[in-house]
């Protein structure tokens, strides 16, 4: 039976989580075994499945602050989730023994779970740097970056996967219109 990690920066209530939790079902119904490894995850605000037990949730690397004074969001939650890929490659998955690494909302990861030479499944919900705006020359130094990595992420994939034509077209003319990446949207 194929072993699946999830890895997803904060499993609380939302979208994206309600994305991560029907895709662990979904997988779990076709016999996959799957865990799903976050950086935050509040029992008290949170998909009924992620704490029943019918989902099996980790939570690590939860002492990394996810802001330094109210500020640096982006970067914090960058690095908390290498560390929680860190974990995951370097700790668990020897013991466990996964087929594949999924992960979404934040490519930071990916380096580190393309180390272990499994494959890895970037599902790109809306780019990271077009949530946020630039207002300030400080806000454009901190920003650049952050971006810069993002985008040569998407560079170590051999595909993206998206919900959304819309996403999808996003990303192919923002940064990739002349690359060998393939872009697709998951069918309904």
């Amino acid at each position: 039976m194929p072993r699946i990690a999830i890895l997803h920066p904060d499993l609380g209530i939302g979208g994206a989580e309600r994305l991560i939790v029907d895709i662990a079902l979904a997988l779990k119904s076709h016999g996959h075994d799957v865990d799903i490894y976050t950086n935050f995850h509040d029992k008290r605000r949170c998909f009924d499945e992620t704490r029943n037990g019918e989902l099996n949730v980790f939570v690590a690397c939860s002492w990394f602050p996810r802001n330094v004074f109210g500020r640096f969001h982006a970067l914090c939650a960058y690095i908390r989730f290498i560390l929680l890929a860190i974990y995951v490659v370097y700790g668990i998955s020897k013991e466990k023994q996964y087929d594949l690494f999924l992960c979404d909302q934040i490519s930071a990861c990916i380096p580190v779970l393309r180390r272990s030479q499994l494959p890895v499944l970037f599902y790109c919900h809306y780019p990271d740097q077009l949530l946020t705006k630039r207002e300030s020359l400080a806000k454009k130094l901190y920003r650049w970056p952050i971006d810069a990595f993002e985008v040569s992420l998407f560079f170590c994939l051999g595909k993206l996967v998206f919900n959304e034509n819309f996403k999808c077209y996003l990303v192919s003319e923002k940064w990739l219109s002349r690359s060998h990446i393939h872009l697709e949207r998951l069918p309904h």
